[in-house]
């Protein structure tokens, strides 16, 4: 009788055993990334096209590589009544989007499964967890959160689902923190968002959930111990917000109080400062940011301080220049109320009246909260301009092709009979790269034959003129040696006195020396020799110096447009 329940006792033993190795946390570890179908992916694909456009190839890139990387592991769970559930972390950006794809690791060489389209369901806003519900006829494994809790030095398992491939990380707990809601593991590189699993055959899964980990605030890796979670799941429910009123007396609130130095938490008094990440969080639409967001980013990039935050994301980097525009567009030293609202179920209309006049304000239902999607006045601080990179360094003209030169030149004559007879020119042309045109006013005193004899004098000249140039580049300096060609009219007002009125034939021949300050401003000398003709009557030739500026992309029609 012994040797037959030793017998069972083995076996039972053993069948525990092949239990526990046949499960493995591809079973119930999933991957989570954003939907193509969401809000926040299309309006970053928008932004994208609209970068690239604007050649803004950095912030093009960063999008891209954002939509690409950006997902985190997840663990299928189950509840007390049965019911399933993905639980991640909401950081690297997660919780910008609201419906995810979540993909499970596959067996062999098998394609990966895929659920498509879930919505969030919660977000924890102490510890960032992110839930999202699974359908009712999802029949894959799923664990049960229990509280047991974390010992320092114990072996556990943490699955990286992160990327593409599959991984399975054995480490150890360094720290327990018997006093805290997290604890510290050995592996500081552990993924955001990935369970931490303690193989337990007293379980029909073969696994406990330890924690989930997730970021400190100095980017190390750290896991939240399983009564956080289980507070999470017993009250998400509560979390869920529908606000059937629009919430103009908060909106008020928040524009008129003085924005945070910190992009991400307020400062100082919560009754005096807000952060831009309030603003948008709370008022602005995705709708907004997809019709308006890039256009407005680009109008801005000049003096934007939001670069590194939209280095890391670039829909808050987006989100914190709109957000800042819409602030100051209501101006927040002026008074501002509500002057009439009119509700069409998930629409509404909304002025505001502020010193300075009214301001017409549109919102719509998004999540099932109010969220603005229109704001007069917004769209005219859109000034679109193709960016320009250094290219004095690469290539072969800088800036934009369209310029508009303008200079002042001093005549020195190079007949010494005429030393002391200086003249003067000026000149306005738009050039396009190679070539340009434009118009002059030259005067100098000469020798002529007219009414009262032959004697000198003023010739004054007015026309146009067509130019060939070749711009050359070394660093911020530009070298232009150009040739023009000029055509007009001299002393029209004697045409029926004196009678020294003639036609105008003229060449300018020489280099432009530039020193480009910016992408719009080139100012820069010129040596030249100045040769005319008048009626093939008189000729005359100077030395010309000259000081000027060119106004760099001002004729570019992208700038109207």
């Amino acid at each position: 009788m012994n040797k037959r329940k030793n017998l069972f006792i083995i076996v039972f033993t053993l069948f525990q055993a092949l239990m526990l190795f046949a499960q493995s946390p591809k079973d119930f570890v999933c991957r989570v990334v954003p939907s193509e179908n969401d809000n926040t992916y299309k309006m970053l694909q928008s932004a994208q096209s609209r970068f690239e456009e604007y050649n803004y190839k950095y912030e093009a890139d960063k999008i891209k590589r954002f939509l690409t990387d950006t997902g985190n592991t997840g663990v299928i769970i189950r509840d007390d009544a049965g019911k399933k559930y993905v639980l991640t972390s909401g950081e690297e950006s997660l919780s910008d989007f609201t419906t995810f794809d979540i993909q499970f690791a596959p067996d062999n060489h098998s394609e990966p499964a895929v659920l498509h389209g879930l919505k969030i369901s919660a977000l924890d806003t102490e510890y960032n967890f992110l839930l999202i519900e699974l359908p009712d006829n999802y029949s894959g494994k799923a664990l049960r959160v229990t509280n047991a809790s974390p010992v320092q030095g114990q072996n556990v398992i943490v699955p990286d689902f992160s990327t593409s491939h599959w991984e399975e990380h054995y480490v150890t707990v360094s720290n327990a923190f018997n006093d805290r809601n997290y604890f510290i593991l050995t592996y500081k590189d552990a993924p955001v968002g990935s369970p931490v699993l303690l193989q337990d055959n007293n379980t029909d899964s073969a696994y406990t959930v330890l924690g989930i980990n997730h970021k400190d605030r100095n980017g190390l890796a750290q896991a939240e111990k399983t009564p956080a979670i289980s507070s999470f799941l017993n009250n998400w429910r509560y979390m869920k917000s529908d606000d059937p009123e629009l919430p103009l007396n908060l909106f008020i609130s928040m524009i008129n109080k003085k924005v945070s130095n910190s992009n991400t938490k307020s400062i100082g008094s919560a009754d005096t400062t807000v952060s831009l990440e309030e603003i948008g969080d709370t008022f602005i639409s995705k709708e907004l940011l997809r019709k308006l967001g890039a256009d407005l980013y680009i109008s801005n990039s000049g003096n934007s301080k939001y670069g590194n935050k939209y280095s890391n994301d670039p829909y808050r980097g987006i989100l914190f220049v709109t957000a800042e525009i819409i602030k100051n567009l209501f101006n927040n030293n002026s008074s501002l109320s509500v002057d009439s609202v009119v509700i069409n179920k998930d629409y509404a209309k909304v002025v505001f009246e502020k010193d300075s006049g009214p301001i017409q304000t549109e919102w719509i239902k998004e999540n099932g909260s109010w969220k603005l999607s229109s704001v007069e006045g917004l769209e005219q601080k859109i000034k679109l301009k193709k960016y320009k990179e250094n290219v004095w360094i690469d290539d072969p003209y800088y800036g934009d092709p369209f310029v508009i030169n303008i200079r002042g030149s001093l005549l020195v004559p190079t007949e010494y009979s005429r030393a002391d007879n200086k003249g003067f020119d000026i000149t306005a042309l738009g050039t396009f790269q190679y070539i340009g045109a434009g118009l002059f006013f030259q005067q100098e005193k000469l020798v002529m034959d007219y009414s009262g004899g032959t004697g000198e004098h003023r010739a004054s000249s007015f026309g146009g003129l067509i130019r060939f140039q070749i711009p050359i580049n070394a660093w911020r300096f530009m070298l232009v040696p150009f040739v023009e060609g000029r055509l007009g009219f001299t002393n029209v007002s004697e045409i029926f006195d004196d009678k020294s009125a003639r036609l105008f034939f003229g060449s300018d021949f020489g280099v432009d020396l530039c020193f480009v300050i910016n992408e719009y401003v080139a100012p820069y000398v010129t040596f030249s020799g100045n040769n005319v003709s008048y009626s093939n009557t008189e000729h005359t030739s100077s030395f010309e110096f000259s000081a000027g500026i060119r106004l760099l992309g001002i004729l570019d029609y992208d700038t109207f447009w």
